[in-house]
Parts: C-alpha cells; structure tokens; sequence
C-alpha cells in the first residue's frame, strides 16, 4: 500500500489515530450531499476512484482534495476509507445511501490514519490520494459495497467531512448473467427559431461548437458505436441544416443581425451524416412537443401534424433511411386519451417512465417495455428506469459530482445483477431529451458495459422483441405535479389564437405553400415540451411569431381614407387595394357608416390582387342625410370574413343644400304668382264698381266739395 502525504510526522499520527478511533466508533457522518462545509470548517472530495469495476489482483486507487473552509489555518488534515461490511441488498438501500438517509455499517482498510502535512490558509485546498490492494480490502460475496471516506483535521477534532459512495465487487464474472441496458440517445434542442428562422438567442449557434453541448452529445454518442440508440428530433436537424448557408440571430430593440461563421453547423452535420451511416436511429416527434397538454387542449391537429408530417425529414436530412412512428412526451408520462391519439397519428413506439405504467393484479413492476392497449389499437411502450436515467450526470457537475453519478449508476445495475444472478434483465435508460452529459462520466459508464461482469449493452429491437405480451397493465394516474409541468392552458389559448389569425390570413392567399406553412411550423415549435422549464422562451417565441403573422397579414390592406364628397345622394367611392405580399391574394369588401342605416353600398364583387401590386376600385353608394358620415372598409376573405384592421373614409354630402335651393325657388315663385293673381282681382272689382256708379252722384259730389274750400 502507498500512502500520498507530503510529510508524516509519526508522534502526531499516533495521537491523531487514538483521536479517529474514538470518532469511528461514534455514529457515521451523513451523506456528502447533506454537509454543511461552512459549519465544519473542512470540505472533501472524491473525483478518482479507479478502476471502475476492480478484480481481484487490481489496486484501488482513491484520490481527491481537501479544502479548508473555515476562517482559521489548518494545519494538516487525515483521510481514511473505509469499506462496508456488508454488500448492498436493494436499489432502495442504494437511494437511501445516495441520499445521505443511511450510513452503512463501515470498517477501515488502511492501516491507521492517512496524514497529509500540508498547511491549509482558508479557502486553500490540498490533494490527497489512497492506494489499496483489492485483496486487503477483505471482501466477501458478490455485490456492490458501500465505500466511505473520511478526513479529520489534526488540530480540531469538529473539522471533519465524509463522501459515501459505492463499490461493485465481481470477482467471479461467469457466476452471473449481465443486465443488459437500452441507452436511448436523444438528439435535440431547445426549438428558439421564429417563423422566419431567426434565432431568438445563441444557444444553437453556441452547442454547435466544438465544446458545445450538441458537439458533445454527438461526439459521445458517436464513440459508443452500436451501444446507444438514436432518438433524432428533424426540427434540429432543419435548424443546422439552414445554417449551413447562413444565419440571423435577433438583436437589440427587435433588430436582426448576421449570425456567426457557419462552419460549425457544416462541421456538425457531416459529422452526424458520416457517424450515424449505420447506427440505429429513429426520428422523434417535431420538438418533442408536449403532446399531453395539447391533447387535453383539444390541439389534435398539432399532435398530427408533429407525429407524422416531419419524421420524414430526418432520414432526408440525414440522408438514410431512420425509424419513424416513436414518440417521447415531456417528463415520459401521459394519458389515455393522448396515447390513443398517438396511436391514431400512426405512432407504434412511446417511451413512458416506468412509474407511468402500473401492473393489474399484483403482476410484477420489473419490466421495461410492454404493450398498450389504446382505443385506437396496441402501442409498444419503452419504459425507461428513473434512477437509472438521472444518476447520468450533467456537464455542470463537478469531478467530485460525476463520479458520485457514475457510482451511482454502477450500483444500481449492479445490485439487480447480484441479488437475481441468473435471472435474464433488460432496462432502459433514457435521459432528459435536452440532457447535457459529462462526457468523461458517459465515457466510463459506456466504457464499463463493453467490460464490466455485470451488465451489457442491448438494442432496442431486442427489447421490444422481448416485451411481454400477456402481461396486463394500465396507466398510472397522472400526479399534481406532473400536470402543473404541462404547458399551461393560457399558453396553449394564444396558440390557438396565433393559428385562427394564420387560417384567415391562408384563406384570401391564391397561393399558400411556404408562407402559412413557415408559421405552422413556427407555431409547433411553440408547443414544443421545452417550454415546460422554460416559460418565458416559449412566450418569447410565441410573440415573435405573432408578430411576423401581424406584420404580414398587414401587408393586404385597403388605402382609401380622408374625405369624399358627395353633391347628391349617390356617388363612388374610390378604393384602392394593396398586395405587397410575393403571392396574389383574392379579396372582398364591405362598407358601413355609423350609423349603418345612412349608408346603401353596392354589394364588392371579391377581386385578385397580384402579388406586389396595388388595384384601384370604386364602390357605389348612397347616403341619407346631409353632412359627415364616416364610413368603415373592412377587407374580406372570399366567404366574406373579416381580413386585418379596417379603414375609414368619411363621406360629405351636400344633397340637402341643392334641395333648400329648389324650395326657395319655388316659394318665391308661388309666392310671385299670387300676387298677380290678387292685382288682377283687385283691378277687375273696381272696373266692375265704376261700372256701376250714375251722373247726378258724381255732380253732387262735385258740388259739395268744390265751392265750399273757398
């Protein structure tokens, strides 16, 4: 045995090895995960341990780092290991270890204490390595041990720290049979393209580079060979493969800038095509949509389109032929009613957890894929091992942190190995569809099935061969939880929304093709189950989209405005149409005055608009009242539906001012004709009056007046 120590000082080790004795027999530290280093003053790390499945003639080889973490020197620290007496019995046991719940009973392997003399300042670390013979270990069966490790500080008997973590132990390969293990390799990102393919951020961009997470996903895939089954989602591909020529990313305040180089995308793609020649793939749904929620939200269409329309497109791109029909909802729980959907879409695989499946009758749980039966027809289902899948680890772990991951995974295979030796398993692990792996953890584990006694890789042809075809089982009820994941109802109505605008706006285009279907597909994108911890993105994506529809839903519209006057009660109104879309439009026309019952418009014939162009028109309409009527011009679809935001003209008439003209007129006239007609009454009584009248009456009168004034 090697003991790594910058010094060792033989008085001190004596003391500080009575000082261990006395802690070991006191109650074991808890899990790693479940310290506080800050209360301690000390924090380990264990980020070596190897080989990962030791034999019998092997050294085990244990190393990490030490930190202090108080605010006082340390003055040299201990590490010891120590091994379980017992192997572990059950994967819950495995758990409860790795959770820091229980402490297995431990024994140290050393002899006495490892000292480290070397001075830590605070916030200083230090490395520290144990080697040990296999054989002085003194490990009994088969299994899989709990291996802890301590470290002490020689001057303050409360700084201490403890890592536990687990060993396999196989030293007789052909006295089991191994698990075999379906890794399912998803292959997908988070969809941020708007419907015009502008990145809303640089994520893509930034997992196409060599050290991005796509580059590392395909890379690692790439290395295990035939160990990992391919699940490829087209929206990547379409995405890497538009970049290809060529990209925009979104800006500052709403502006579209040039992407970066696009050797990256080219790069990756012809990696992939080159790589997955031969390999196993099938093409997933269209961004992983949240198929769960849409079902519920009675978005089927969506589900149709995501499941059947673009899988074709993978083999396409990836220029042979792939596995199509296999679907992946978000967090691999669902419901009846969304599997019978999937069923109807001409899905045949779904990959469930295997919480999402239960046994009638008191059947066994330990199965990994079995047959379900939907009220559309049977659906194989892939039911993948929760704690399998999570104790992957990510590349933000730390060393220390991925091989707590790695041995984590080890255990858990290994235990099912050594309590049922003969018995003939098959899991599968399926991760997050966005999973960003450690490499060198995946590497090892990947490395460890091509070697390790106790289990091996497998295909998923040979599960679903293998899937039980008698046994009876039944969906789980869907937890609280897992419906508060879905995407949420207010997100899917806006959905919904966006869509019924693309309908009206696809039915006055002569020509749809790529322009509605850039905003179908931008608008899958939106349901993809990404949102799910994401909600902002996808709202972020969702309003772009909405925008672009707008926008070019904007680009119709009717230009006829200000004032017309009208001198009588009918006139024409000028109207003129603008088409500045690349495609011909037919559209309808409908006017109304407020109020409507002062305005008779001749019924609009609907009329082709070319594309880039502008048509003048005009419309015959009468107006009852005199002065201002403002008058609303809605465009329509052929059906006569409203299409994008109206106009308004206003109509001025002067008709009652022409008709006051008349009447005055007229009653001058009237006026005129009888006072001729009152003069010549008058004229016609005093002829008749003189008529009348003798000579003596007009001498007397003569008489009276005459001589009398003088």
């Amino acid at each position: 045995m090697r003991i790594n120590r910058t010094v060792a000082v033989a008085a001190a080790a004596g003391v500080l090895a009575m000082t261990l004795a006395g802690r070991a027999s006191a109650t074991p530290p808890a899990n790693k995960v479940l310290q506080d280093a800050d209360s301690t003053g000390i924090s380990l790390a264990v980020d070596a341990l190897t080989p990962t499945v030791p034999k019998p003639n092997d050294t085990l080889t244990v190393a990490g780092t030490v930190t202090n973490t108080s605010d006082d020197d340390i003055d040299g620290f201990g590490v010891e290991l120590r091994i379980a007496y017992d192997p572990v019995s059950t994967r819950t046991q495995v758990a409860r270890i790795s959770s820091g719940d229980e402490t297995p009973n431990t024994r140290g392997v050393t002899d006495g204490l490892n000292l480290v003399d070397s001075r830590l300042a605070p916030g200083e670390s230090a490395p520290w390595s144990i080697d040990v013979p296999m054989a002085n270990l003194g490990l009994g069966r088969t299994g899989v041990y709990g291996l802890r490790v301590d470290t002490f500080a020689d001057d303050n008997s409360e700084q201490r720290d403890s890592t536990q973590t687990f060993l396999p132990w196989f030293p007789n390969p052909k006295e089991v049979k191994p698990t075999k293990l379906v890794w399912l390799w998803p292959l997908t990102n988070t969809p941020n393209q708007n419907a015009n393919l502008v990145f809303l951020n640089q994520n893509t961009p930034q997992d196409l580079l060599p050290d991005g997470r796509l580059s590392r996903l395909l890379d690692t895939g790439l290395s295990a060979g035939a160990q990992v089954e391919w699940v490829v989602d087209p929206q990547l591909l379409a995405a890497v493969n538009g970049m290809t020529d060529g990209y925009q990313v979104a800006g500052p305040e709403g502006a579209v800038i040039a992407g970066g180089s696009p050797q990256p995308a080219v790069d990756w793609l012809v990696k992939a095509r080159a790589g997955l020649k031969t390999a196993s793939v099938a093409a997933s749904e269209y961004a992983f949509p949240d198929v769960t929620a849409l079902t519920r939200a009675k978005m089927t269409q969506e589900v149709v389109q995501a499941t059947t329309a673009s899988t074709e497109a993978v083999g396409v791109l990836l220029e042979r032929p792939v596995t199509t029909g296999l679907a992946w909802p978000p967090g691999a729980r669902t419901d009846a009613k969304t599997l019978t959907l999937l069923q109807k879409s001409g899905v045949r695989t779904v990959v469930l957890d295997r919480a999402a499946l239960q046994p009638a009758d008191g059947a066994s749980n330990d199965i990994s894929s079995a047959v379900i039966r939907t009220e559309s027809g049977p659906l194989a289902a892939v039911l993948t091992d929760r704690a399998l899948s999570a104790s992957l680890g990510s590349a933000g772990s730390s060393s220390a942190d991925a091989l707590l991951d790695r041995q984590r995974f080890m255990a858990e295979t290994g235990v099912l190995t050594a309590t049922a030796p003969t018995t003939n398993r098959i899991l599968a692990v399926g991760p997050d569809p966005r999973w960003d792996p450690n490499s060198a953890v995946t590497l090892e584990l990947l490395a460890a099935l091509r070697t390790s006694p106790f289990m091996r890789s497998a295909s998923l042809a040979q599960l679903l061969a293998d899937t039980p075809k008698d046994v009876p089982r039944a969906l789980a009820p869907m937890t609280a939880t897992g419906r508060r994941a879905a995407l949420s109802p207010n997100y899917l109505d806006r959905i919904k929304a966006t869509q019924e605008q693309l309908e009206v706006f696809s039915s006055i285009l002569n020509e749809p093709g790529e322009l509605t279907e850039k905003y179908s597909t931008a608008l899958l994108r939106a349901t993809s189950g990404a949102w799910r911890t994401d909600r902002p993105g996808g709202n972020e994506l969702l309003d772009s989209v909405t925008d672009e529809l707008n926008a070019d839903m904007g680009r119709v519209r009717a230009l006829s405005g200000g004032v017309k006057s009208f001198s009588s009660e009918s006139g024409e109104i000028p109207i003129t149409i603008s088409n500045d879309l690349p495609v011909p439009v037919t559209v309808g026309m409908t006017l109304t005055g407020d109020p409507p019952i002062r305005l008779t418009a001749q019924k609009f014939a609907p009329i082709v608009i070319p594309a880039n162009r502008k048509v003048s028109t005009q419309i015959t309409a009468q107006v009852r009242g005199n002065g201002e009527l403002p008058v609303e011009v809605q465009l329509t679809n052929q059906a006569g539906a409203p299409y994008g935001e109206p106009t308004e003209v206003i109509l001025r008439s002067s008709a009652y001012a022409s008709a006051a003209t008349w009447v005055v007129v007229i009653a001058f006239a009237l006026l005129a004709l009888l006072l001729l007609a009152n003069s010549v009454r008058r004229r016609r009584q005093l002829r008749a009056d003189a008529n009348s009248a003798g000579p003596s009456d007009t001498e007397d009168s003569a008489a009276a007046t005459g001589p009398a004034d003088e």
